[in-house]
């Protein structure tokens, strides 16, 4: 249900510094190269706003906040730290679709299913706190640019990312939510002849927390601000490793972002 109250919030994992900064320049350079008769003036993620959604909230009261500290406790209880890979040289998701995409964003992999599991134990927790379920599958990704409001995102919510159903999401498939590589357009139906790949790879990085942000809307873009974090237990996998090949060690190791 839509709540009114103090603050709009979401559940989310922040990226790594140099995960963040990868991206931020990769997105610069495709939207850069993709640019073309007809393409929108696609505004761009700074790297300390980039992080992997995990559920959307909205308009939160001051009364849910013991219920959402709850609810991340209870999330990660018993997870430990994870490795996510980013395979953007396989494409960039145009979200809802090629024709008129409003959120351009990267890929993100983790095969163990933890940050899946993650998301659906938020879903679960916060829709018995009484938010409404959400009408699509959760995909796991990173926005990294948006369309201004009017050319393609006109009347969207701007704190939530739009996205089709994961069984869309497929590369090559012509379909709304198609995965579009260097050599496809990010504009209405342009060809994007001169958009360059992303060959270089992406920095991977270990989950070990997860935060609930409070999203406040100004005139350069949203701002992010932390009102409670969890931290994931256990032993961490190497960032880029198998699931048996990888080593272990344990999350103080890695330094803290």
């Amino acid at each position: 249900m839509p709540r009114t109250g103090a603050f709009r919030a979401f559940f989310a994992i922040p990226l790594a510094p140099s995960t963040a900064g990868a991206l931020e320049r990769a997105a610069a350079v495709f939207v850069a190269g993709a640019a073309g008769p007809g393409s929108p003036p696609w505004r761009l993620t700074p790297a300390s706003r980039l992080h992997v959604t995990l559920r959307f909230l909205g308009d939160c009261g001051e009364d849910l906040r013991r219920g959402l500290r709850a609810a991340l406790d209870g999330a990660v209880a018993g997870v430990p730290p994870f490795a996510l890979s980013f395979p953007l040289p396989g494409g960039w998701h145009l979200f809802p679709g090629p024709r008129a995409p409003r959120v351009l964003a990267a890929p993100v992999s983790e095969p163990s299913g933890s940050l899946h599991r993650l998301a659906a134990s938020l879903e679960e927790s916060v829709r018995a706190l009484g938010f409404a379920a959400e009408d699509r599958p959760w995909l796991a990704h990173v926005t990294v640019a948006r369309a201004p409001r009017g050319r393609g995102g006109r009347g969207r919510n701007p704190g939530r990312d739009v996205h089709p159903p994961a069984s869309r999401l497929l590369p090559g498939a012509a379909s709304p939510g198609r995965v579009a590589t260097g050599g496809e357009a990010t504009g209405r139906g342009a060809t994007g002849r001169g958009a360059p790949r992303v060959d270089a790879p992406i920095p991977g990085m270990v989950a070990d927390r997860v935060v609930l942000y409070r999203s406040v809307l100004g005139p350069g873009g949203p701002e992010y601000e932390e009102l409670e974090s969890a931290a994931l237990a256990g032993t961490a996998p190497e960032p880029g490793t198998t699931p048996e090949a990888r080593t272990t060690r344990r999350i103080g190791e890695e330094g803290r972002r």
